[in-house]
């Protein structure tokens, strides 16, 4: 699980730190949209054999034809689907039988967005969640402060952190990621990096 997640999240920075545009503000803007879309891909690649596992997010539309829609709850939700006949018909819809993971991003190094973002992973009943935020110049304190919101989620509860999008450089990515247990956060190995 470890393994997967740091690989996924290296894979993501070095796609997104690919694009450059003109303007700092576009460039980030569009870093941000490639992180998610690198994430998802992950996913999708990690449960690709498994027809019944699907993965929302904003830009994957392969969903769109049996959800109607792209995304659903979170900036990333990977769920277990199947198959339920409607009511006059019997016309065959796809519905969500479990959630598997619950991914939330928040880049910008503002304490409330971040609370704000990982509260909705504990709507959700996803066996793993994930929780993406800003390195900060006090990591410590920031990461403590998220502290109450992996308590109160079910589940595997995961944060990585990384640089925001406007201090990403031609560098080997900088990801801490931690895994939420026994009420506290313990480090993944960053040998698997």
């Amino acid at each position: 699980m470890e393994t997967f997640l740091l690989n996924a999240l290296e894979r993501a920075y070095d796609e997104a730190m690919d694009i450059v545009y003109p303007n700092d503000r576009d460039t980030h803007r569009a870093r941000s949209v490639a992180w998610i879309n690198a994430i998802g891909a992950s996913f999708s690649q990690k449960y690709g054999e498994d027809q019944s596992v699907r993965v929302f997010w904003k830009q994957n539309d392969q969903n769109k034809k049996d959800f109607g829609l792209n995304e659903l709850l979170h900036d990333l939700l990977v769920a277990k689907c199947a198959e339920c006949a409607s009511p006059k018909r019997g016309i065959s819809m796809s519905y969500i039988e479990r959630a598997l993971w619950q991914v939330e991003s928040e880049l910008k190094a503002d304490g409330k967005a971040a609370i704000a973002d990982f509260s909705k992973l504990v709507l959700g009943s996803a066996e793993n969640k994930l929780f993406i935020g800003p390195l900060t110049h006090d990591q410590e304190a920031f990461r403590n402060s998220l502290l109450p919101v992996a308590a109160a989620c079910k589940g595997n509860v995961f944060a990585a952190f990384i640089p925001e999008p406007k201090h990403w450089y031609n560098q080997k990515p900088q990801i801490a990621a931690w895994q939420y247990k026994n009420s506290r956060w313990e480090p993944i190995d960053d040998t698997l990096l």
